[in-house]
């Protein structure tokens, strides 16, 4: 599969220097490709959402203060709107196509996955999870199209795209809600009147994100390199990481980088009404940073402007590589559960209690029981055993339907399948949890096969992993959610092991993480 990942390489290349030699300002580069280690089961969670800890924060700060401003979303890219029903949820048509296309549907695709990680996905068919327990109403979102069905664009797009979306910004501020706007694109010359409008957007009090880029030791690319002035930062521009938390090998380095976001595999919408895959690149980080913050900014009105934002995002990033602000993760990763206390990130502590006045009972309230936390082992009962799919491409078939071109997309299990794709099969059995818990080894268990049993009701969720996918992919994919249930539930797991055996052979394979 190493040959069918060059072609589609070589083929993004291509088409990235024609546009370039075509005279376009910005040309959305290729796609990362990743090798197959990099892949991920995504079946059931945007991973993304847990790893930034959205959950966290929804059940200590958001059920506590509720939501108190209305936050809209506009995502600038390659489409006004998209067709996907998935991410429908919410969309207000106020966008315009501002290309030659003359069209101001999304049929590039950029657009749709750029706007599912903003959104975190209302649903979808592989079940993959919203901002959970968020309230519905609180958030809108709408697109600018600035880019052409080719993905790319004139600083002239941009500039009409931009001005539309701060008419619209404005109005809304007007009514009282707060707005952000999320760029995944980027050029390696500057221009000025776009420099000027993202400073128009903070003037008025609105929020702007930026893409820095997928050049990796090349540098921040502009808008996201807008350098800070006498009033701070005009855009945060955002790199990628990957679910380790590791900077991303694509993710552009450099001193325009300000924060940090999961960017490495991401689940998303595609232009199509059902479509879905999985894709890297800080275009995909920088809208799921915006999602996070347009949580803050809905908890919290006291952020009027960039500098407040400046001040929490830095506050309460979680600092990586070298301590402070640096070339590879800026000033850190934005994840929410660092947000997660009474106070905002960087206040003051609240005042100590006024001692006991003289002659003043003591409290002496009485403790309550407690387990002691201790070590467990535990695994799942005999004979459970839990079916899990997942896509391979056939490159003989591949070859005979002309589909070596195309880009794998996810696929729908209850469908027939093209031609080139067959499926591959494993059973989860032996799921073998270490863990540190105030709980019995019984009452582990028992919650854990009731999980593993609500993502397989019926045999038919499949993990769906791009090609090339092998015996151990399918394993980590496995363990994938004996992972997810540990973290969910809260469990310090030291350890988890998991093994597969193969559809129709005895063969199986082992697979452990250790925390």
């Amino acid at each position: 599969m190493k040959h069918f990942h060059r072609l589609l390489q070589k083929q993004a290349r291509e088409h990235y220097k024609r546009q370039l030699e075509e005279g376009y300002d910005v040309v959305l580069p290729p796609e990362p490709v990743l090798p197959a280690s990099q892949f991920y089961a995504t079946t059931n969670t945007n991973y993304p959402i847990e790893k930034a800890q959205i959950g966290v924060f929804v059940k200590q700060v958001l059920k506590k203060h509720g939501i108190r401003r209305k936050v809209h979303i506009i995502v600038l890219d390659t489409g006004a709107k998209s067709r996907n029903k998935y991410i429908a949820k919410n969309f207000r048509d106020l966008g315009r196509d501002h290309t030659t296309d003359n069209n101001p549907w999304d049929e590039h695709g950029h657009f749709s996955f750029c706007a599912s990680q903003v959104v975190g996905f209302n649903e979808n068919p592989v079940g993959a999870l919203r901002y959970p327990g968020v309230p519905d109403n609180w958030w809108s979102w709408s697109g600018e199209k600035l880019l052409n069905r080719g993905g790319s664009g004139m600083y002239a797009w941009i500039s009409s795209g931009l001005e539309h979306a701060l008419a619209i910004a404005d109005q809304l501020k007007a009514q009282g809600q707060s707005v952000i706007i999320s760029n995944s694109y980027g050029g390696r010359s500057r221009n000025q009147e776009v420099e000027d409008l993202f400073k128009a957007f903070r003037e008025r009090g609105h929020f702007s994100f930026a893409a820095a880029g997928n050049s990796g030791q090349g540098g921040v690319n502009f808008p996201g390199n807008i350098t800070p002035d006498q009033l701070g930062e005009a855009l945060f521009a955002i790199g990628a990481v990957d679910r380790n938390d590791q900077v991303a090998p694509f993710s552009s380095r450099g001193e325009g980088v300000d924060f940090m976001s999961y960017g490495v595999s991401n689940l998303g919408a595609g232009p199509g009404e059902n479509e879905m895959r999985t894709g890297s690149g800080t275009s995909y980080s920088t809208p799921f940073a915006v999602g996070c913050t347009a949580l803050l900014l809905g908890v919290f009105p006291e952020i009027e402007n960039m500098a407040d934002l400046e001040y929490v995002l830095t506050s309460g990033a979680t600092d990586l590589g070298t301590p402070g602000k640096d070339k590879d993760y800026g000033r850190g990763l934005i994840r929410m559960d660092k947000f997660a206390e009474d106070d905002l990130p960087g206040d003051e502590p609240d005042e100590p209690d006024e001692p006991d006045e003289p002659g003043d009972e003591p409290d002496n309230p009485v403790p309550e029981p407690e387990m002691p936390l201790r070590r467990l082992a535990f695994q799942t009962a005999p004979g459970e055993a839990f079916h899990v799919k997942w896509a391979v491409m056939d490159r003989a078939k591949a070859a005979a339907a002309g589909t070596l071109a195309a880009a794998p997309q996810l696929i729908d299990l209850d469908k027939p399948q093209a031609s080139a794709y067959e499926w591959k099969s494993l059973y989860l059995r032996d799921v073998r949890v270490y863990l540190e818990t105030d709980k019995t080894a019984a009452q582990v268990e028992q919650e854990l096969i009731a999980f593993l049993r609500s993502h397989w009701p019926d045999g038919r969720r499949g993990v769906l992993l791009a090609p090339p996918a092998d015996h151990q992919e399918g394993g980590w994919a496995c363990m994938h959610f004996a992972k997810m249930f540990a973290k969910r539930e809260g469990f310090a797991a030291y350890s988890i092991e998991a093994k597969c055996y193969l559809e129709g052979s005895p063969m199986h394979v082992s697979v452990q993480s250790t925390d």
